[in-house]
């Protein structure tokens, strides 16, 4: 039986965008190794002893999406490593559909090092756009760009089954701790004038504070949970339109149109090299067209990028 590591990028995180990646991730490696043992051990914080003892029994570990690259190790950095951690780590860790920390600069000369100790010079690493891939291609290892793993089954089939057509109800969602409040508060006003029903999902728990802070607006809060969320995707006729990149892909997932509002450098790399449905925070009219009506869905999707990284384990 293979023992793999799976470093959980939900784990000691505050953002339900990582549980809907960890889904994703899930998911795909049953399908690409469903005889493997999988293990989970954290990433937003330190391995500690149980984690390091995991990681040396097991073959090697998948580190599951999210910014989990950083320019910078020793402060900031969402893949907590320690100098304790680098030996369990050595050469053992393979990347699936990571990312790189805002728009951040190259890797400093520490980070260098931890990168090129832990990550796996046998396996191919996959990442989500290719602002992440140029970054991490001064790393020396096999590299593809297949982008997010809660893409992968976004293919043509699936995105053939998105509306096009207005739905009498939406989801909207604001992202906190990236405000625009003169622009938050238009958007939201053009949703609540647009749509008979408006709810509202916070991915953070400080995404409800901050709606209030932009004024009254005519919403219910969704249960804030992953499960609930995805109850409303799938019961009830909803668009879904806000800044919560993975509150989208999750509407589309579930056969749901969704505009992405571009925040910073996730939707805005990922909308580029997949068109993805995006729109920047201040063009108001392009968001007004869309909630009307909107062109079919076409996720251009780095299929053989996607089947070499799966293949690799068999």
């Amino acid at each position: 039986m293979r023992l793999i590591a799976l470093l959980d990028t939900s784990v000691s995180s505050d953002n339900l965008g990582d549980e809907i990646i960890m889904d994703a991730v899930r998911y795909e490696l049953l399908d690409a190794m469903p005889d493997a043992y999988f293990t989970t051990v954290a990433t937003h914080d330190y391995l500690g002893r149980i984690g390091r003892k995991i990681l040396k029994q097991c073959e090697f570990g998948i580190l599951g999406g999210a910014n989990s690259m950083s320019s910078q190790m020793l402060r900031g950095a969402n893949w907590k490593i320690s100098p304790l951690d680098l030996s369990p780590m050595q050469d053992k860790v393979v990347l699936m559909g990571v990312g790189w920390q805002d728009y951040h600069p190259n890797a400093s000369r520490y980070a260098r090092y931890v990168y090129e100790r832990v990550l796996s010079k046998k396996y191919a690493h996959s990442f989500r756009d290719s602002y992440t891939l140029g970054k991490a291609q001064q790393l020396g290892r096999k590299t593809l760009n297949t982008a997010c793993p809660t893409m992968w089954r976004l293919d043509a089939a699936h995105c053939a089954t998105i509306p096009t057509t207005k739905a009498d109800k939406a989801v909207a969602a604001l992202t906190f701790y990236r405000p625009d409040p003169d622009n938050d508060r238009k958007l939201m006003k053009q949703i609540c004038d647009s749509y008979g029903k408006v709810y509202f999902w916070s991915q953070q728990a400080e995404d409800w504070e901050y709606l209030q802070s932009l004024g009254h607006f005519d919403v219910e809060l969704i249960h804030p949970n992953v499960r609930a969320y995805t109850d409303v995707l799938e019961n009830e006729e909803v668009d879904f339109i806000g800044s919560r990149l993975h509150g989208g892909i999750r509407a589309m997932q579930k056969r749901r149109r969704a505009l992405i509002v571009i925040v910073d450098n996730r939707a805005a790399e990922i909308g580029r090299d997949t068109d993805l449905p995006t729109v920047a925070r201040d063009n108001h009219a392009k968001i007004a067209a869309w909630i009307q009506g909107s062109d079919p869905v076409r996720i251009k999707l780095p299929t053989e990028a996607i089947d070499t990284w799966r293949n690799q384990f068999a």
